[in-house]
């Protein structure tokens, strides 16, 4: 993530190195810059199996990163309760692919869209319909036409900014792919090609 300004330009070159199969995971910070300042935008979530937060290994936290199994979140989160997760490798079923989607805010923002890019192009855009009071802001199935092998990663944003923690800030939240292998030989991408712009309206600040 580094700066607001940065994000859609670094959204677009991630893309990019996944088309052309680098496995890159994205991440939101790796440090804090003044213990004055008040922590926690974005965060990085992973999978633990951990019962509270400071029984998080060392090797589950570079274990995440290394296989892209984490998510992104400043101001919401996104996880995949059930189904495929990041970084995994799955197969589509009758060229679709279905993944279970859940995105939470807390009470005093909201998210308003969920996109879904493949092969850094733009294959589903939906509203959500939630009130700033939700916190399950989002939870449903999404489903995507897949043609050949693809990395699938989805964001949700608000339209709203942050009024808290980092005011001002944009309200998203990202999830690292989920492969599909079509054919079940190995993932094999399209290569250099253009990549669909986020087009948010952070994107030039």
């Amino acid at each position: 993530f580094n700066a607001t300004s940065y994000f859609c330009k670094n959204f677009s070159d991630w893309q990019g190195l996944l088309n052309q199969g680098l496995r890159v995971t994205a991440i939101g910070n790796s440090d804090t810059h003044s213990v004055n300042q008040p922590p926690g935008y974005p965060r990085n979530y992973i999978r633990t199996l951990a019962p509270n937060p400071a029984r998080v290994s060392a090797a589950e936290i570079t274990d995440s990163v290394r296989t892209g199994s984490l998510t992104v979140g400043g101001g919401a989160m996104i996880d995949f309760p059930n189904g495929p997760q990041p970084g995994d490798t799955i197969a589509p079923q009758n060229g679709m692919v279905t993944l279970s989607v859940r995105v939470r805010t807390p009470s005093y923002t909201k998210v308003d869209r969920l996109i879904v890019y493949v092969n850094g192009q733009r294959a589903l855009d939906r509203p959500i319909n939630a009130t700033v009071e939700s916190l399950v802001d989002f939870e449903a199935d999404v489903t995507v036409p897949i043609s050949q092998d693809a990395h699938v990663s989805v964001i949700a944003i608000g339209e709203a900014r942050m009024p808290a923690i980092r005011p001002g800030a944009p309200v998203f939240a990202l999830s690292n792919p989920v492969f599909v292998d079509v054919d079940g030989d190995g993932l094999s991408f399209p290569g250099p090609g253009p990549i669909e712009d986020l087009g948010f309206d952070f994107c030039t600040e």
